[in-house]
């Protein structure tokens, strides 16, 4: 019979998950899919394009520079005082194995919105699109609570989507030394790192075609 690991948090213990948890998701999430789309939709992306560097990597530096803005500003005083509040052993250790992962999470929550912003090639709006995903992804990322609470038979369901790895997985790194990281936690992300570069390179091509087509 399925169960809970309910018994496992304390009420602090919550209260931790829950703000390091969202603390996460907001600096990791990057948005990139509006200016994308807007460079698709205006004459930004041609312009770009003419640039010597890679139009991804002036996209991705621009985001990455706002994420370390984050960081600096709100998720280091507020972990910081959440952490001597709340109370958790072995923080450091812990921020050392959350490392890969928060690299995991920093790439799917990259790609996810890449993919959101190049379907602007395919579609007049992508506000419905955007607005979906991004509830979808709040929602299982598990940043509303630990998905220990839930079953045993739906958290291995939700391990096997990509939006706990943004979320959840360094967030129980980080807050539970004990934690227990077993092999697919490593495999299961990168595969959808590739499976969503593959994406984003296809539509790109297929996309940079219509749009020259065009005469952009």
């Amino acid at each position: 019979m399925s169960t809970t690991d309910i018994k496992a948090y304390t009420n602090s213990g919550i209260i931790l998950y829950v703000i390091i948890s969202n603390l996460t998701y907001v600096v990791i999430t990057m948005d990139v899919s509006r200016e994308i789309a807007k460079d698709i939709k205006g004459n930004g992306l041609g312009q770009k394009l003419l640039l010597p560097k890679c139009y991804f990597i002036l996209v991705i530096f621009k985001a990455l520079a706002k994420m370390a803005v984050r960081i600096i500003c709100v998720y280091i005083p507020i972990f910081t005082v959440s952490i001597f509040a709340l109370g958790t052993s072995n923080i450091l250790a812990c921020m050392l194995k959350a490392i890969p992962f928060l690299l995991y999470a920093c790439s799917i929550s990259i790609l996810i919105s890449i993919l959101i912003g190049l379907s602007a090639f395919y579609f007049t709006e992508i506000w419905g699109l955007k607005a979906f995903i991004s509830f979808i992804s709040y929602v299982l990322s598990g940043s509303l609570f630990p998905f220990d609470l839930t079953l045993k038979s739906i958290q291995k369901i939700l391990l096997l989507t990509p939006f706990p790895y943004i979320s959840y997985i360094p967030t129980k790194i980080i807050t539970d030394s004990n934690f227990l990281i077993e092999p697919f936690m490593f495999i299961i992300p990168l595969i959808y790192i590739i499976i969503f570069l593959i994406i984003s390179i296809f539509i790109w091509r297929d996309g940079i075609k219509k749009y020259q087509s065009c005469g952009v």
